[in-house]
C-alpha cells in the first residue's frame, strides 16, 4: 500500500496526519562490546551479555539476536551521518555516563566537540547539533538526547548509507532498530525517502511507544538522573510505514516530548547473500560531509508532477502581475 509522501519545510510545516502504529519485533538478546580502560563494573575489554549491570561509561552495540535474524557485527548498524534540530531546541541536550571520560578511548559528547561539559544545555545549533550528531553517529548506548518533557522538539537525521528493504510485506527481520531510557515516552518518526537533506521527501508518521520496548538487561545512570533507569530497544520493518519493495530510506524525522534516545540506527547486511536487505548510496548534500549540494534523489513522479506543478503556477503568477503593473 502507497502511502501519503509530503515535502518537509524548514518550518515542519506538515499538513496533520494521524499516525499509524506497529509493534515492535521483539529483541532476543543483545551484546556490548565494553573496551578496556572503561568505569563499568565488569566487563572491561570484553563482549557482554548485559545481565543486572548498571553502565556508567560507554558499551557499543554489537549484536542484537531476533527470532528471525541476528546482527552480530557493529558494520550491521547505519549510524548518523548528519542530523538537524528543526523545533524546540531547548528541550533537547546531550546525555551521557556518570563516569563517560576518554579512559575508554571514547569521551562524552561535549568533549568530542571541544566543548567543556558546561555546554551541555547549549542551543547554538553550531555546537548543539554537532553535540547531538556524535550520539547517534556512534554505537554507544549510554550516549542519548536529554528531553526536558516540557514540550515537543524535533530533529531530522541523514543516515551515512541509505537502507532497503527487498521484502515486499512486513516480516520479522527488522531495517530501523531504536533505543530509549526509561521505556516510558511516546514518539513519532517519519522516514526520509528522498530529496535533499535541507528538502526531504518524508512519510506519514508512525507512532511509537518505548513501553512496547524490550528491556535490554542492564541499566544506565547517566549525567541528569539521580539513579539507574532501564533501557529498552524496539525493532520496525520499513513496510511499518508502508514503503513499497525496493524503496530507500535515506533517514527520519524524530518527534517526540521528553523522549531519551539512546539511538535510532539502520539494521541490515551488505552482501545480498546473508539475507535480503541491502544498504545503498547516501542522501546528499547533508552538511559536512562531500555530498554535492546539486546531486539529489528522485522524487517520486507523483511529488515531482506537484512540485513541477506549483513552480510552474508561481511563474504565471508572477507574470500577470508583472503585466498588471504595466
Amino acid at each position: 500500500m502507497r502511502i501519503h509522501r509530503s515535502i518537509l519545510l524548514a518550518t515542519l510545516a506538515l499538513a496533520p496526519v494521524v499516525p499509524a502504529n506497529a509493534a515492535s519485533i521483539d529483541a532476543n538478546s543483545l551484546f556490548v562490546d565494553v573496551f578496556a580502560g572503561t568505569n563499568n563494573p565488569s566487563g572491561a575489554g570484553l563482549r557482554m551479555a548485559p545481565g543486572t549491570d548498571v553502565y556508567v561509561d560507554d558499551a557499543f552495540l554489537t549484536e542484537l539476536v531476533f527470532p528471525d535474524v541476528t546482527f552480530s557485527s557493529s558494520g550491521n548498524f547505519g549510524t548518523a551521518a548528519g542530523l538537524e534540530v528543526l523545533t524546540g531546541r531547548n528541550q533537547v541536550n546531550v546525555e551521557w555516563g556518570d563516569l563517560d571520560t576518554a579512559s575508554d578511548g571514547d569521551d562524552h559528547g561535549m568533549a568530542k566537540i571541544n566543548q567543556q561539559a558546561t555546554s551541555q544545555e547549549f542551543t547554538d545549533p553550531a555546537i548543539q547539533d554537532r553535540a547531538l550528531l556524535t550520539i547517534f553517529s556512534g554505537l554507544s548506548l549510554t550516549e542519548m538526547t536529554d528531553g526536558e518533557g516540557g514540550a515537543t522538539y524535533s530533529f531530522k537525521v541523514a543516515f551515512k548509507n541509505g537502507i532497503r528493504d527487498n521484502n515486499n510485506g512486513v516480516d520479522g527481520v527488522p531495517e530501523i532498530v531504536m533505543f530509549e531510557r526509561g521505556r516510558n515516552d511516546n514518539f513519532n518518526v517519519r522516514l526520509i525517502t528522498g530529496g535533499t537533506f535541507d528538502l526531504p521527501v518524508v512519510t506519514d508518521p508512525l507512532s511509537i511507544s518505548s513501553s512496547d520496548f524490550a528491556d535490554v538487561g542492564f541499566r544506565v545512570n547517566t549525567r541528569e538522573i539521580g539513579a539507574p533507569q532501564t533501557l529498552g530497544v524496539g525493532a520496525y520493518d520499513l513496510n511499518d510505514w508502508g514503503l513499497e519493495n525496493g524503496e530507500t530510506v535515506y533517514g527520519y524525522i524524530f518527534e517526540g516530548t521528553g523522549a531519551d534516545m539512546a539511538g535510532i540506527f539502520s539494521s541490515g547486511f551488505n552482501d545480498q547473500f546473508t539475507a535480503p536487505i541491502y544498504m545503498s548510496s547516501p542522501l546528499p548534500a547533508v552538511p559536512g560531509t562531500a555530498a554535492a549540494a546539486t546531486s539529489v534523489v528522485p522524487l517520486p513522479p507523483g511529488i515531482a508532477l506537484l512540485a513541477a506543478g506549483l513552480a510552474m503556477a508561481g511563474i504565471l503568477r508572477r507574470r500577470q502581475g508583472t503585466r498588471a503593473a504595466a
